[in-house]
């Protein structure tokens, strides 16, 4: 997962003021939830149970043989597993573009 070098946060501050410490707080919390998900072995755990679950209710809804509890079932781990990947795709898509606009301005200033 990417991360931010503390000179990257720093620079990014500086350039960009309350609307870059509004930006990093929300990058804050998605990373938050983030970790508890994708760093941690429960959270790795839950998550591989969740896809497990998602691929066996996805045979039997595709061949008809679903109960209404499966396919209830099916589309909350759905949406759950659609949730987590656009949040880390909202999260790895903030901090690439930190990077590059950090990037950008040393460039400049070496211009």
């Amino acid at each position: 997962m990417t991360r931010l070098l503390n000179a990257e946060v720093l620079e990014y501050l500086e350039r960009g003021g309350q609307r870059a410490s509004k930006v990093l707080s929300r990058i804050g919390q998605l990373d938050k939830n983030l970790y508890v998900n994708l760093e941690t072995e429960i959270g790795r755990e839950l998550l591989k149970e969740d896809a497990d679950r998602l691929d066996f209710l996805f045979e039997k809804v595709y061949n008809q043989k679903a109960s209404k509890e499966d396919f209830a079932e099916f589309k909350y781990l759905k949406g759950r597993v659609a949730n987590i990947s656009k949040r880390l795709s909202l999260y790895e898509e903030a901090l690439k573009s930190i990077k590059e606009d950090v990037n950008k301005s040393k460039g400049d200033r070496h211009a």
